[in-house]
């Protein structure tokens, strides 16, 4: 909790609401994140007060109307606290040039802010409004520095109106921060159109907050778009935080009344006009959302397509050049490695998959080294940049993400390699095929060109994509296409505790403890989190000369409990970086100068995805932006996507995936058991390459590893794929 935000009623009857008119000298505090707010006013009288409650931007120099209450801080004393504001343009010139150069326009300094007042002067703000071209008529403002002006003043205005639509509704300035993001100046006239839109659109926005909202600002929405919109709103939950690609009909139905308080028969009459209108898809019982539904139909048309196709290339002796292969590698293959190695280059398409150190790396490798061999023309790609960059290293050939050898367009929001400009190559190998998704699926088939082979390699007993469908699972799982399953272990991971006790856990088995996996006992919060703080900043960097920033990393199953991600983040950033400057303030944390900070979502404009690690480098305090270096990429976030990142010394399982690390430090509390499972628990093991220490209660360790949780998602793509190859 941060130390502004305990405020106590001293007001007798605590509930009166007040308003009080201050114009901001001093920011205290602000988050750009939550939009929590401490800052020092002054009051028409003179007199300065000190105010605390959430604002979506506030500059030095404005001047607002607070709502709220009389408080007092344990420690700060007599505080205003406010529930929502508006906004006061100054009156006065020397007000105005205070707020115009508050930061509020770039580049706009306190220089050009008296010019624009000394012409207009007390009309200034009315000229922004209404006549902001007159601003050429001052010396030092360009076409292109009113460009500037003109895009500051809109996304302000903007996102103040949006603020004024969302603040009756209790609606946080981080969720108004990410819808201003989704849909820029028009947020405010999308909001009031139709606000279920954005339960669709904006992450974490609720179909309760936009039904309230549209029984207050959207008169010309009717019952049944109401009831339309709750059947989307209820399958894209199943498909967010389920990964389904579908629901049983009654499951839906059954979600809508809760919400709804409609009768179920209604209810269903709902869900088939809407499969009518192509609002939702309706086949065998089952509910889907559109672009999963087509997804699914092409997925399996296309593995139909590429699976019924002659290569392009002959090639000679296989198993000879595959001996030839392993004497170059220095290796010697299992005849299982050997079958799949073969198979790439015979099967138009080829599914490998296998737990670590049972060599998916190493075929890897020697496909490689026969394509460039046979001078079959050869791409390389994975679902994250990580698993790119590590493919890359591997073989020494180029490897990309699947969105940028798929050329996505960030604008228009569609791959441009596609059935009709496929992907030149005569053989794709895709790695890390756990992580890729149905739709992400979908679009990297329609790419591979008529006659290329395909090979896909993952570990299916991982977890499932973060986004909808199980794809490996399903392809290996339907008995259709030619798998490979590698059971044994390589020779050079043989010695290797982490890679048996990962193969030990995944079939069920308690681990054996050894020199590179380690437990640590210890009970309670607080103990566990100083355990880890002392291995992850003092023994595992004095004892291994390891780098805790770049070569350890804390993964834990939750993010809310006492040792979940929020509070170990917050622990490890005081024990490596606390002296560092703070850079910017978001979703209640600071950001500092070298924190180790983690991409929350895909931003395909910056060429930067979730799971992505970088460090903070540099800010500009003047328009709250900084700089994050992403290996050789130095990334600028603007003060509307800070929310974008987040800390990352700790991360969850779900966001390692892809990801090897040398040290893996991770918790285990009972608090933690609702999320303990063991396939989540082998993903973990899985990241760790040199180490692998676990932290605190061990029955929460043997729970996980006895743990068989259901994670399978509701998917049609096996059923659709017998249907074709029966």
């Amino acid at each position: 909790m941060n130390e502004y935000s305990q405020i106590e009623d001293s007001v007798p009857g605590g509930e009166v609401q007040e308003s009080l008119s201050v114009e901001l000298y001093t920011t205290v505090y602000h988050d750009s994140g939550t939009g929590y707010f401490v800052g020092r006013f002054v009051t028409e009288d003179g007199e300065s007060v000190t105010a605390v409650g959430d604002m979506v931007s506030p500059h030095e120099g404005e001047t607002y109307i607070l709502h709220g209450k009389w408080g007092a801080h344990p420690r700060y004393g007599k505080q205003f606290q406010f529930k929502s504001y508006d906004i006061d343009y100054p009156a006065t010139e020397t007000g105005l040039i205070e707020f115009l150069s508050s930061g509020l326009l770039q580049g706009v300094g306190r220089a050009t802010a008296r010019k624009i007042v000394k012409k207009f002067g007390t009309d200034a703000v009315e000229v922004l409004d209404n006549d902001i071209d007159s601003l050429l008529e001052i010396d030092g403002i360009t076409k292109r520095k009113l460009e500037t002006i003109r895009k500051s003043w809109e996304r302000e205005r903007a996102i103040h109106a949006l603020w004024a639509i969302l603040q009756p509704f209790d609606v946080g300035v981080g969720m108004a921060l990410k819808i201003f993001q989704q849909y820029g100046t028009r947020s405010a006239e999308v909001v009031q159109e139709n606000p279920y839109r954005l339960t669709e659109e904006v992450d974490g926005f609720t179909f309760p907050i936009a039904d309230r909202i549209a029984a207050q600002t959207s008169a010309d929405l009717q019952r049944a778009s109401r009831m339309e919109a709750c059947a989307r709103y209820v399958l894209s939950e199943a498909s967010r935080q389920n990964g389904h690609t579908y629901m049983p009909m009654a499951d839906c139905v059954q979600k809508m009344t809760k919400m709804l308080g409609e009768e179920p028969e209604e209810l269903e009459s709902t869900l088939i006009d809407a499969n009518e209108r192509a609002a939702v898809v309706i086949e065998d019982d089952r509910a889907y959302l559109p672009y999963l539904y087509f997804a699914e139909h092409h997925v399996a048309a296309e593995i139909q397509r590429l699976a019924g196709i002659e290569g392009k290339v002959t090639l000679p002796d296989i198993p000879a050049a595959i001996a030839e292969a392993e004497r170059q590698l220095g290796v010697a293959f299992h005849e299982l490695q050997k079958r799949a190695v073969q198979s790439c280059f015979e099967q138009q398409l080829t599914l490998i998959t296998g737990g670590p150190g049972t060599g998916k790396s190493t075929l890897i490798s020697a496909i490689v080294l026969l394509a460039e061999q046979w001078g079959v023309e050869l791409k390389l790609c994975a679902p994250t940049g990580r698993a790119a960059k590590r493919m890359e290293e591997l073989t020494g050939k180029q490897a990309t993400t699947i969105h940028r050898m798929l050329e996505y367009d960030p604008v228009a929001e569609v791959f441009k390699r596609n059935e009709e400009l496929p992907l030149d190559c005569e053989l794709l190998v895709v790695d890390e095929m756990s992580m890729v998704d149905l739709p992400l699926m979908a679009w990297l088939l329609s790419a591979v060109p008529s006659g290329a082979r395909l090979v896909l390699v993952g570990d299916a007993d991982q977890l499932p994509p973060v986004g909808p469908g199980d794809v490996l699972r399903d392809l290996v799982d339907s008995g259709m296409l030619p798998v490979h399953k590698l059971t044994e272990i390589f020779r050079q991971a043989d010695g290797s505790g982490i890679v048996r006790n990962a193969h030990r856990i995944k079939e069920g088995h308690p681990p054996e403890y050894d020199t590179d996996f380690l437990f640590v006992r210890t009970q309670g919060a607080e103990r566990m989190k100083a355990n880890i703080m002392e291995l992850v900043a003092e023994r595992i960097p004095a004892e291994f000369g390891l780098d805790p920033l770049l070569d350890i990393q804390v993964l834990s199953p939750t993010h809310q409990t006492p040792t979940g991600v929020r509070e170990l983040n917050a622990a490890l950033q005081g024990a490596l970086n606390a002296k560092g400057r703070v850079a910017a303030r978001i979703q209640g944390m600071e950001l500092r100068l070298g924190d180790k900070v983690m991409q929350t979502v895909n931003n395909y404009m910056k060429d930067v995805f979730n799971g992505d690690i970088g460090y903070v480098e540099s800010h500009d305090s003047s328009e709250g932006s900084i700089e994050v270096a992403f290996g050789n990429q130095k990334v600028k976030y603007n003060i509307d996507e800070l929310h974008q990142l987040t800390l990352a010394y700790a991360t969850t399982v779900h966001k390692s995936q892809g990801s090897e690390y040398q040290v893996v430090v991770m918790p285990f509390s009972m608090q933690q058991r609702v999320m303990m499972y063991r396939n989540l628990l082998y993903t973990a093991v899985s990241r760790a390459k040199q180490l692998f220490i676990g932290v605190g209660q061990e029955e929460a360790f043997q729970l996980a590893v006895r743990s068989t949780r259901n994670v399978s998602r509701n998917s049609s793509l096996q059923d659709r794929l017998s249907k074709i190859f029966a």
